[in-house]
């Protein structure tokens, strides 16, 4: 009989987990710069005169005061 003979074992290559397919990632990556192109591209176009914005709080507070409690006679 001969001896046994010692072997190392093999290291098998990690594998590696990602949480996202290469396509779910490059369609998320592009739906993100899409997103961000329409905002930007949004507050460029708008015309908001900042003056308006000033008493905008003031405003909404007035109005939904006005708003409630609800007048059921009227």
């Amino acid at each position: 009989m001969s001896a046994p003979v010692a072997t190392t074992p093999v290291a098998a290559p990690l594998r590696q987990w990602h949480r996202f397919t290469v396509t779910e990632r490059l369609l998320r990556s592009t739906f993100y710069v899409v997103t961000v192109i329409a905002i930007v591209w949004s507050i460029q176009s708008i015309e908001i005169i900042p003056e308006f914005l000033y008493d905008a709080p003031q405003q909404t507070l007035d109005l939904f005061a006005r708003m409630w409690p609800i007048d059921w006679a009227w």
